[in-house]
């Protein structure tokens, strides 16, 4: 059982979050190609804000939780809550199905997912300044970073079940736009009361409000504000598949991504370390 600090990610789930950080980060998250804003705070330019891996807006007081969010653990009630890569905001879709057509099948097992787009709920949201480390400057770029996974009500009960696989969308924001985005982050939170300071965990207002809770539609309402398909410049993923005689029996776990180039159009990328 799960009670609600308990976050949507398991330990088996944050290792799918950090290997797909990794996965992303082979594919060089941020490139000349990205670069350019639009006027909606569209795909972002180089530079940004200051930081060092997370936000940082001169003077604001912020806490880890204000900028790297995790979802708690959802009840059965509370899945249909959450945010899911067919959400659609002031950007548009949050992964429009041009781009995840070209995902292959997210998971495998235990249940068939031909296209587990409604199925890819939002746990995890972060506002990162990225550094382009082939540039080897001190600027970074604002992004705004979501993290879905697969999930469904547990068969024969009030549980979910959350696959192991997960997808990982990268939405570039021009400087002014990045720090918009992080001040309605802090303006969120200090309109619904506040949190002690404490160590990265599941965000306090979701775990004490819900899923369903008004900070949780306050939040919502941002992700969709800066994140949708005029924004979004890469998904990277890690599938799942059914154990085969080469895996020694184990799980087979893939890693890719896709990205849109020059011409607007989404194309499939090689991993260099999976190539």
């Amino acid at each position: 059982m799960f009670d609600r600090n308990d976050s949507f990610l398991t330990s088996r789930h944050l290792l799918g979050l950090a290997l797909s950080t990794l996965a992303l980060t082979a594919c060089s998250t941020t490139s000349s190609s990205s670069s350019g804003g639009s006027d909606s705070g569209g795909a972002g330019s180089t530079g940004g804000a200051g930081g060092d891996g997370g936000a940082n807006t001169s003077g604001a007081e912020l806490e880890p939780q204000d900028v790297t969010i995790l979802y708690p653990y959802p009840s059965l009630d509370e899945l249909t809550s959450l945010l899911t890569a067919e959400s659609s905001g002031d950007q548009g879709e949050l992964i429009p199905e041009e781009a995840f057509a070209l995902l292959p099948r997210v998971v495998s097992h235990p249940l068939e997912h031909e296209n587990a787009r409604e199925d890819s709920y939002l746990v995890a949201a972060r506002a990162n300044c990225a550094y382009d480390t082939a540039l080897k400057e001190d600027a970074c770029s604002g992004q705004l970073q979501l993290t879905f996974q697969v999930a469904e009500p547990a068969q024969g009960g009030s549980a979910v079940d959350i696959m192991d696989a997960s997808i990982h969308a990268v939405y570039p924001l021009d400087d002014a736009t990045f720090l918009a985005l992080v001040s309605d982050l802090r303006e969120a939170r200090e309109a619904h009361g506040g949190f002690a300071s404490e160590p990265l965990s599941v965000h306090p207002l979701l775990a004490s409000q819900g899923i369903d809770g008004a900070f949780a539609q306050d939040l919502a309402a941002i992700i969709l504000r800066y994140a949708g398909e005029s924004t979004l410049h890469k998904v990277t993923f890690i599938t799942i598949d059914e154990p085969t005689p080469s895996a020694m029996g184990g799980e087979v776990w893939t890693f890719g991504a896709v990205e849109k180039n020059d011409q607007e159009q989404w194309e499939s990328l090689e991993i260099p370390a999976t190539g």
